[in-house]
């Protein structure tokens, strides 16, 4: 895998979409979740004078198991296949990791203990990711790092609602207590089925500071993002049937003395069942 590759696997995770208020998540516990990431991304970077566009269209799919369901609820989290191509500079580069001459590679070797291992996430029932159970293994850690926002995969898998929710429902979650990563979304219910489902929508903003690693260097990533989407919700249960959201992004990536610019437009899709 080239560097831009990896840069650009990194950007693509930044983003995630988290909320917290009077609207609760009643999985149960046993539930599994199978869960498809698509995200298709263009980022114009600028480095040395040089203007560079990243294309990348990365697909992760993994397996939750609830572990636990209150106080908090627990989830254990195994990645399935991590697939990326993107193209920079007039160069192809593609990771598959179910060939086996890929997962040989450096990037399927960085990547073998999150393949190797379940890792789990903790959540509260009003939808705010509050912790990681961390590793022993400081390969697993990396593993984590290079992938980006992993903790937060599970924001696209469940979403607190209420019982009762119905079309025309809306509200603001205001996520601005914490100075690096600040959100503020606007959801709104536009129907729901007799299945037990609901349809909404969504826009916001986010600014996210994040330091990342990159082929073994530090970096500090600091963004701002306008986004909106829609999203399908079990009322139930809370689990995310499917979201798609629109992304775009500008911000610097701090890394080796060098301050790089970068823009980015990205659409995310998500599907679990």
């Amino acid at each position: 895998m080239k560097k831009t590759a990896l840069f650009a696997s990194i950007f693509l995770f930044l983003f995630s979409v988290s909320v917290e208020g009077q609207y609760s998540i009643n999985v149960p516990v046993g539930k599994k979740i199978h869960s498809a990431n698509n995200s298709i991304s263009t980022i114009t970077q600028t480095a040395m004078g040089q203007e560079i566009e990243i294309k990348s269209d990365v697909t992760v799919t993994m397996d939750a198991d609830i572990k636990q369901n209150t106080p908090d609820i627990i989830l254990s989290i195994k990645i399935g296949r991590v697939r990326l191509k993107s193209e920079a500079m007039g160069n192809v580069n593609e990771f598959d990791s179910d060939k086996s001459e890929d997962k040989s590679g450096p990037l399927g070797q960085l990547l073998s203990s999150v393949f190797d291992n379940s890792i789990d996430i903790g959540m509260t029932n009003t939808g705010k990711v509050n912790k990681a159970i961390k590793s022993s293994d400081p390969a697993l850690e990396t593993a984590k790092s290079t992938l980006g926002n992993f903790d937060e995969f599970v924001t696209d898998m469940i979403f607190p609602v209420k019982v009762d929710i119905k079309p025309g429902d809306s509200w603001i979650d205001d996520n601005t207590s914490d100075v690096d990563n600040k959100k503020v979304t606007e959801y709104k219910v536009v129907s729901s089925s007799d299945n037990g489902e609901a349809t909404l929508t969504f826009k916001g903003t986010s600014f996210v500071k994040a330091n990342k690693s990159v082929q073994g260097m530090d970096a500090v990533v600091t963004s701002s993002s306008s986004f909106s989407g829609e999203m399908t919700v079990d009322i139930k249960s809370g689990v995310l049937k499917t979201k798609k959201t629109i992304i775009e992004q500008k911000g610097t990536t701090e890394v080796m003395g060098q301050s790089i610019p970068f823009t980015s437009k990205q659409i995310t899709s998500t599907v679990n069942n």
